[in-house]
Order: C-alpha cells, then sequence, then structure tokens
C-alpha cells in the first residue's frame, strides 16, 4: 500500500469514527494513530469471525491443505508487493 493510499485510508477510518490521531510526545512532527472505542469493537468482530472462517476453512479442507492455502496466499501477497514496488508504487 502508498503512502498516499495509506493516509487516505486513515483519513476515511477517522471521519467514520474508527480511528483517531493524537500527537506523538516523542516526536512533535508525527502523529499517532488510536483506535477509538468504536473500531476496537470492529476490530473484536472481525477477529472473531476471522477466527471462525478460519476454522471452517480447516474443517473443509483439512491442516495440511490449509497450511498450503496460507503458503499460497503469502506467495501471492509477496509478488503483488514486489510488483507494486518495482512499478513506484
Amino acid at each position: 500500500m502508498t503512502k498516499q493510499s495509506m493516509a487516505e485510508l486513515v483519513r476515511h477510518l477517522e471521519a467514520h469514527g474508527y480511528l483517531h490521531r493524537v500527537p506523538d510526545p516523542k516526536d512533535r512532527r508525527a502523529k499517532l494513530v488510536q483506535a477509538t472505542d468504536r473500531g476496537l469493537d470492529v476490530f473484536a468482530i472481525v477477529r472473531k469471525f476471522v477466527e471462525e472462517t478460519e476454522q471452517q476453512l480447516i474443517e473443509a479442507l483439512g491442516g495440511r491443505r490449509m497450511s498450503r492455502l496460507r503458503d499460497d496466499l503469502e506467495a501471492v501477497r509477496h509478488t503483488a508487493a514486489t510488483r507494486q514496488s518495482i512499478a513506484g508504487g
């Protein structure tokens, strides 16, 4: 993800009440991004959803195939990130 895309995402999430920015006490030029209570609630929901989904996939595929799926998805993520950095994104 580019810095510009990340900044836009942070602005969007802040505008919708999921996080806020506060001054960094160690660096006056920097801001810290912190989740709001609403954001923490959403994070908890997402974590539970991910755990349930992973369990369903393990039940459907088995542990070995799930492990291979994770490896394959990580390879795809790495390839996409490499291509983006090469392209200057």
